[in-house]
Formats: structure tokens, C-alpha cells, sequence
């Protein structure tokens, strides 16, 4: 693994039971963390069958139960300094510094990886300095550093600190979404006794037409949008189940009124104007039109649109965390 990293650390070697390893970035740590935590879970088996893992009795039946090999990973941020080790012929780094994430890494939950505040901080700025040094463009990260609370380190290193968790950077997947939102659509037309006959629109995903997906790919790419507005956000891990996100009726209607009128800018950005039928191939559209000249059936997709909204979070593997 450490071959083929391009996340290779600077120097690595052990320190009593553990390894220690050095990097120039904190970007590289962090990546080069994430790599090797997914390297131990993925190797699970062959772990076992190397005879690396250890035992326990299931209290259900009594059952020896084989649990793998796994590792907890501390990351710190700091100053350090290098010397030559005359014992054992090598170069290594040593500092204030460097004891923090030997203390971080046991109060990390096995198989995850933890890191201080000061880390999380330069993994930011290395961020943001990509993303300046891109023209603004923002960088493709390994990572993100999610906030885990204050706690006490461990061997009575005094003090509280804050610490991060560090998980792998995830995004939407907007096609995968919009694929579901085109699926809850023709499902609905189907219950209201449409078909395919009477609606376009109701055809499978790969008989779309690009205008036809994009309108769906705009609409799961707003979802970030709408969770705003109710006080919300994307979480990847550790937080609110988005089954239990509740709507009031208010905030239902005024989400699909925005859901209305973002889709007719989008509509209109495509070149869409009002006609009194709708015409793909002139693209006249009638329902490009005020909410408040809406007819009920098609209010009633947007308040769809919204009510969807917990199905599609949970699809696309994500929790909610309120905005403070």
C-alpha cells in the first residue's frame, strides 16, 4: 500500500505497538488515513485466515465469535523536528508535537479515524488554497473533518480538546437521484391513472430525453436548497435519521411554491416560454404560469416534490444535522 499511495507518508516507523508516520501536508495525512482504514476493512477475510483477529463469546448462544484485525488512526497538526536516531540508523522527527496524536488515537472508535482541531484547521486552509489556486474551481477532496465533540485524551493529557472526525468527502449523486425522482413521478402518474399514452413523460429513465432528465437532475440538485430553508443539512454520518424530518403544512406549501418557480427558471434558462398546449418541439409549456394559476393536480407535485424529500435522503445515504 505504501508503494502505491500518492498519499505516502514523509517517514513511518513504530512506536511500541503502534506506527508512527510523518507527512509534509495535512491533506496527504488525511487521505493517506482514509486509504488505509478502507485497506484493513476490505481485507477483513484475510485477515482472519492469517490468524489476525481475536475472539469473543456471543452472549445470545455462547458462541465464539472471530473479530478481525482492525485500527484506530489519530492525526495531529504541529511543528516538528528532525534528527538522526544513531541506534538504529535512521532520520525521524520528534517535538512538542508529536505525542498528541498518540494520545487521540485510543479514545478513537476502532476502525475510524480522529483528529485534532488544529488538523482539521490546516486540511481547511490546504482547501482552500487548492481551490483559490484552481480559479475557484472547488477541489476534488479524500476527506472531510466533521466536527465529534470535546473530550479527554488519553494517559491524563491535561485538558479538554475539540476533535474531528475524519470520513470519507461525500457527495450527492445527482443521477441517481434524479433516476429515483423520475421513479416516484411515474409511480404517482401511474396511481392517478395516467399512462404513458396521455403523459411523455412516463417512459423508462433511458428513453428520456436529455431535456426530460435535466429537469429531474435540476430538481435533486436543489434538495441541498430546500433542506436549507427548513433549517437543515447534509450530514454523511452521525445525524438525524431524514425518516424523521417532518414537515408543517406551511412549510410544505411554501417549499412547492419555490419548487414552482425554480422550475420555471429552469424551464425558461432552456429556452421555454408559455403556450397555451405544451409542445416539446417548440418548447411551449403551459404550465409555465403563476402558482396561484396552477391547477390543484400540479400544485399537488410540487408538495410531492417536497414530502419526498426524507425517501430520496435516505436513498442517497445521507443523515440530517440542524444549521446552528
Amino acid at each position: 500500500m505504501l508503494a502505491s499511495s500518492k498519499y505516502a507518508p514523509l517517514s513511518i516507523s513504530t512506536w511500541g505497538d503502534a506506527l508512527y508516520a510523518v507527512f509534509d501536508f495535512a491533506h496527504d495525512a488525511g487521505c493517506f488515513a482514509i486509504e488505509l482504514t478502507k485497506f484493513i476493512k476490505d481485507g477483513e477475510e484475510n485477515w482472519k485466515s492469517r490468524g489476525l483477529y481475536y475472539e469473543v463469546t456471543s452472549a445470545s448462544d455462547g458462541k465464539k465469535i472471530q473479530v478481525p484485525l482492525n485500527i484506530r488512526i489519530g492525526l495531529h497538526s504541529g511543528p516538528v523536528f528532525l534528527h538522526y536516531n544513531p541506534v538504529v540508523r535512521q532520520l525521524g522527527f520528534t517535538g512538542a508535537h508529536v505525542s498528541r496524536a498518540a494520545r487521540i488515537e485510543p479514545v478513537t472508535r476502532a476502525g475510524e479515524v480522529y483528529a485534532s482541531e488544529e488538523f482539521a484547521a490546516m486540511a481547511e486552509l490546504g482547501s482552500e488554497i487548492r481551490r483559490r489556486k484552481a480559479g475557484g474551481a472547488v477541489p476534488e477532496e479524500g476527506f472531510q473533518c466533521e466536527y465529534a465533540g470535546s473530550m479527554n485524551l488519553a494517559k491524563g493529557f491535561p485538558g479538554q480538546y475539540r476533535i474531528y472526525r475524519v470520513i470519507p468527502k461525500r457527495s450527492l449523486d445527482i443521477e441517481e437521484l434524479a433516476k429515483a425522482i423520475h421513479e416516484i413521478y411515474c409511480a404517482k402518474a401511474e396511481a392517478n391513472g395516467e399512462s404513458p399514452s396521455t403523459n411523455t413523460a412516463m417512459r423508462p429513465w433511458a428513453e428520456l430525453s436529455e431535456d426530460f432528465k435535466d429537469a429531474n437532475r435540476a430538481q435533486a440538485a436543489d434538495i441541498p436548497n430546500k433542506l436549507n430553508r427548513l433549517g437543515y443539512e447534509l450530514a454523511p454520518s452521525h445525524g438525524l435519521n431524514p425518516a424523521k424530518l417532518q414537515f408543517t403544512e406551511s412549510e410544505i406549501e411554501d417549499l412547492a411554491i419555490l419548487e414552482h418557480e425554480r422550475w420555471m427558471d429552469e424551464r425558461a434558462r432552456n429556452g421555454w416560454i408559455y403556450g397555451p398546449l405544451k409542445d416539446s418541439l417548440r418548447k411551449h409549456h403551459h404550465l409555465l404560469i403563476p402558482w396561484s394559476q396552477l391547477p390543484e393536480v400540479e400544485r399537488e407535485k410540487d408538495r410531492d416534490a417536497v414530502r419526498n424529500l426524507p425517501v430520496l435522503i435516505k436513498k442517497a445515504g445521507f443523515q440530517l444535522r440542524k444549521l446552528s
